[in-house]
C-alpha cells in the first residue's frame, strides 16, 4: 500500500485540527476584545456599596424632593392603596369563612328529611 494512502487519514485529521485551531484563535480574540471593552464596567463589581453610592451624582434639589407636593400625593396614594389591599384581603377572608360556615347541602338534607321547612 502506498504511503500516500496510509497518511491520508492523518492529513485529514491535521487539516481538521488546523481549522479548529483557527476558529479557537478567532474566538479567543473576540472574547479578549469584549473583555477589554467591558473591563471598566467589570471593575465596578469589585467596589463596595458605599463606593458605588459615592459615584452617583446628587443634585441639591434632591433634598427637597420629600416635601414636593407631587411626591407627597403619590406616597399618600400608595398608602391608600395598601389600605385597600388589606381591606380586600379581610373581606375575602370573611366571605370565605361565611361560605365554609354555610353548608347548603346540610340544609337541603335537613329539608329533605323533614327536620327543616323549605324556604
Amino acid at each position: 500500500m502506498p504511503s500516500n494512502a496510509l497518511n491520508q487519514q492523518f492529513k485529514t485529521q491535521i487539516t481538521d485540527f488546523e481549522q479548529k485551531l483557527g476558529q479557537a484563535t478567532s474566538t479567543d480574540a473576540q472574547l479578549n476584545e469584549r473583555f477589554n471593552v467591558s473591563k471598566e464596567q467589570l471593575q465596578l463589581l469589585t467596589k463596595t456599596k458605599a463606593e458605588l453610592e459615592a459615584q452617583i451624582p446628587s443634585s441639591p434639589e434632591r433634598q427637597g424632593l420629600a416635601e414636593n407636593p407631587a411626591i407627597v400625593a403619590i406616597k399618600q396614594a400608595i398608602e391608600g392603596l395598601e389600605g385597600l389591599k388589606e381591606k380586600r384581603i379581610e373581606y375575602f377572608k370573611e366571605q370565605d369563612e361565611k361560605i365554609k360556615a354555610h353548608s347548603a347541602i346540610d340544609e337541603l338534607m335537613a329539608v329533605n328529611s323533614g327536620n327543616k321547612e323549605k324556604g
